[in-house]
């Protein structure tokens, strides 16, 4: 995968740190964003979203997005992070068990019901439901 400057730019300077918390870490990233630009990609977007989210008292999660094909082997279609706001503490790698929670992603600016939202991943990347799927991994 080939990255820009920028990013490239702040991978050295924010990522390749040691952080003794989270906190610790999305405050040299906001810093950084400030200095140097607003250019994110979707896992800091994401860490920000679940950040804030978190600071607001509600329950957020971040969750990889990928492509299986039909024998559930991954396949590198689509990957993407985005943040669950509301995830039900129950749930699994299956949607069907998040119970009624929002999609909160930063990087694609969207927010809504999390089935809307897998709807809308199903669109945005392309999926043909014949040849692949999408799966999920809460981190």
């Amino acid at each position: 995968m080939k990255y820009s400057s920028k990013v490239k730019k702040l991978r050295k300077e924010v990522f390749a740190k040691k952080f003794s918390s989270f906190e610790e870490y999305i405050c040299s990233l906001k810093k950084y964003l400030k200095e140097n630009g607003s250019y994110m990609n979707c896992q800091e977007c994401s860490d920000i979203m679940k950040y804030n989210l978190k600071e607001k008292g509600i329950k957020a999660d971040n969750v990889l997005l990928y492509t299986v094909n039909q024998e559930n082997q991954r396949i590198s279609k689509a990957e993407h992070v985005f943040t669950i706001a509301g995830l039900d503490k129950n749930a699994t790698n299956d949607p069907k068990t998040w119970g009624e929670c929002y999609i909160v992603d930063g990087w694609s600016g969207i927010c809504m019901p999390s089935d809307k939202g897998i709807n809308y991943f199903n669109e945005f990347f392309g999926i043909d439901p014949t040849k692949q799927k999408l799966a999920f991994e809460i981190l």
